[in-house]
């Protein structure tokens, strides 16, 4: 485990759960710092991992982002991530992160009493999908009410699971 990624993560979900935002000055850091670690630790074969796992991160939460469902703080965290991982690292940690942000989100949706609206939705558009090849729905309201989720939460909690897991 490494102690400066840790702290980084750390103070990524104090900044995301309490602003909403992971400022971009913080992800930087974690990202320049996870590249320079590489680099003294392995040479020119760990910077050229860590930049490999910076493009990974960002690229695999990119989608999501384009679509609208986080922001861009939890890519660049994702991406900061892989500097320190590498490539295969930052993806064990988006798949735990996945899980771990999944289970995060419904809870937050129970917490905030919107779960069976949301559950409601989602059999709404798979409905809509399997009978008519669309995701629209055609009730859908005009104004969406948004759960907030600090994803940062998740990626932390995704790391550490992969190293609990001997990952990394």
């Amino acid at each position: 485990m490494n102690p400066f990624l840790l702290l980084g993560l750390i103070g990524a979900v104090v900044f995301d759960w309490k602003t909403r935002k992971i400022p971009n000055g913080l992800t930087l850091s974690l990202a320049l710092c996870g590249l320079m670690f590489q680099w003294m630790q392995f040479g020119f074969a760990g910077l050229t991992s860590g930049m490999s796992g910076l493009v990974v991160g960002g690229f695999l939460l990119f989608l999501p982002f384009a679509l609208g469902g986080m922001g861009a703080g939890d890519v660049k965290l994702l991406a900061a991530v892989g500097a320190w991982t590498g490539p295969w690292g930052v993806v064990q940690v988006f798949l735990a992160a996945a899980i771990a942000g999944s289970l995060l989100c419904l809870a937050e949706a129970a917490r905030q009493k919107k779960l069976s609206k949301i559950l409601k939705n989602i059999r709404a558009r798979i409905f809509s999908f399997v009978f008519y090849k669309t995701w629209t729905v055609e009730a859908e309201p005009k104004t969406r009410e948004r759960l907030f989720v600090p994803y940062a939460a998740a990626i932390m909690t995704g790391y550490l699971v992969v190293l609990y897991l001997g990952g990394e």
